[in-house]
């Protein structure tokens, strides 16, 4: 029955519920509740509520609650939030609080909040504020504003700011701005800069940037070497790096020009290896065109392919056409420096159905370098990487192209050592 029950239509809703109702064993009932909530007909949610608050353990009652949730019609809200608050298990009622956060009608919202504030346990409060942040009615948001900033654990309060950051207004990211320059620079630091900086204007990325690594009286971020060096005397941490790598590509162009090649500087003896892919990943977010080479020389000093495999999957998105005949021309030039066709496999690799959006123009000489260099290989190690440029190959010329690849592979296998 409980097969039946987790693929029953709406039409034949009403025939199992009743079955399930008829079940002599109490625990089997209530599992049949839990597995039929999400599927209730709006017509029978009433009948199916009633039962579910009937159950009498609590921990399962809110088990059958929390499925039964988002299927709930607002006029139903009230049973429930009874419900809710006659729970005597604070972890049970921190659990439905968090189901029922993003449905709760606006006239019970200030009721809602109070009690998501009385939860004792912080950890249980803040991912009940993290639900709710984006469905904070617009005249209530002072309410949970203050809320969220009487949280006594800073961490917590990060992940609700990071929830709530996309839905606030501009005088509250200002507020923001002055909380990231509060903290000391460290993880939090980190994670609420990274929440904030997409939703502010790139000047104030640009005030941010100078307000976080204050320099000498009198003197400002600016094109040319001395204000470059100026700033890389801070860089004293991984924080400090990695602070840098989340603002430089939110600057304005002439800024980012003039200080991106000192930040890859400094990454690319960044130590442990995981933090310097962590910061080129971040500054692969907005890499100009002008300065792809400086990107793609730092990137190439990391190790792991797969490393490199995760910056060059936020660094190509955003290419323009220009941009991939650069990184394109500079990764066979790469392969014939070092005859290694690695470097080049792994950005067509990495590019995956975007090679669809590169004109033939620029594929065809990539593949055709890059088929030259495999021709040299055993037949073994050449097979691995020649299937991974089918979807070059059938971007240039269709299934057919890649159909008749694979036909003059078998030809020339028996000689091919």
């Amino acid at each position: 029955m409980r097969t039946l029950a987790l693929h029953v239509p709406e039409s034949c809703f009403s025939q199992v519920w009743e079955e399930a109702r008829t079940l002599p064993d109490e625990g089997t009932r209530v599992h049949m509740l839990e597995v039929l909530a999400p599927r209730v007909p709006r017509r029978l949610f009433s009948q199916f509520l009633q039962a579910a608050r009937a159950i009498p353990g609590e921990g399962t009652r809110v088990q059958v609650l929390e499925a039964l949730a988002p299927r709930m019609p607002e006029e139903f809200f009230s049973q429930i939030w009874e419900t809710v608050q006659e729970m005597q298990g604070k972890m049970h009622q921190a659990k439905m609080l968090e189901v029922l956060a993003p449905r709760v009608p606006e006239e019970f919202f200030s009721l809602f909040l109070q009690t998501v504030q009385a939860i004792p346990i912080e950890t249980r409060q803040a991912k009940v504020l993290e639900v709710l942040a984006p469905y904070v009615p617009e005249h209530f948001f002072p309410h949970f504003w203050a809320a969220v900033l009487a949280m006594e654990n800073g961490a917590r309060q990060t992940y609700v700011l990071k929830a709530l950051i996309p839905h606030l207004p501009r005088e509250r990211l200002a507020d923001v701005r002055g909380m990231v320059q509060a903290l000391p620079f460290g993880e939090g630091r980190i994670e609420l800069l990274e929440a904030l900086v997409p939703y502010l204007p790139q000047e104030q990325c640009a005030e941010l940037l100078e307000a976080l690594f204050p320099l000498q009286p009198g003197e400002r971020f600016a094109e040319g070497l001395e204000a470059l060096e100026a700033l890389q005397a801070t860089w004293t941490t991984r924080w400090h790096v990695l602070t840098l790598a989340v603002l430089v590509p939110r600057l304005p162009e002439e800024r980012l020009l003039a200080l991106l090649p000192a930040v890859l500087k400094v990454v690319r003896v960044m130590r442990p290896e995981e933090e310097r892919v962590r910061a080129f990943t971040r500054l692969a977010s907005n890499v100009p065109e002008g300065l792809l080479k400086e990107m793609l020389e730092a990137l190439w000093s990391t190790g792991m392919e797969q490393d490199r495999a995760r910056v060059l999957a936020k660094l190509l998105p955003s290419l323009s056409e220009a941009g991939w005949a650069k990184v394109l021309e500079l990764a066979i030039v790469k392969m014939r420096d070092s005859g290694d066709a690695n470097f080049l496999l792994q950005v067509l690799r990495v590019a995956g159905s975007l090679v669809k959006q590169i004109s033939p123009a620029l594929l065809y000489p990539a593949l055709h370098e890059i088929l030259h260099v495999l021709a040299q290989r055993t037949r073994g190690d050449a097979l691995v990487d020649l299937a991974l440029l089918a979807p070059v190959i059938s971007a240039l010329g269709g299934e057919e192209a890649v159909a008749e690849a694979c036909c003059a592979t078998l030809e020339v296998g028996w000689w091919w050592p």
